[in-house]
């Protein structure tokens, strides 16, 4: 539930970059804060996204061999 929160966070953040770049009009960087400041969010809902999923998941994930070698 987590990373999909994350997920839809970036992709909403993601959609303001878009709308603010395509509204620059007449080259003026008048959306530049906005685009800035939800750029640098992404960077850091998806750092910490990937940390939690390492620290919650795959720190403490172990191999069931008996299981792999009963597909194979």
């Amino acid at each position: 539930l987590f990373h999909s929160q994350v997920c839809y966070q970036v992709i909403g953040n993601d959609l303001t970059i878009t709308l603010a770049v395509e509204n620059g009009q007449f080259e003026l960087n008048v959306m530049e804060p906005v685009l800035a400041y939800n750029l640098f969010n992404n960077l850091c809902y998806l750092k910490n996204g990937v940390n939690t999923f390492v620290d919650k998941l795959l720190v403490d994930l172990e191999v069931d061999r008996e299981q792999c070698e009963y597909w194979l």
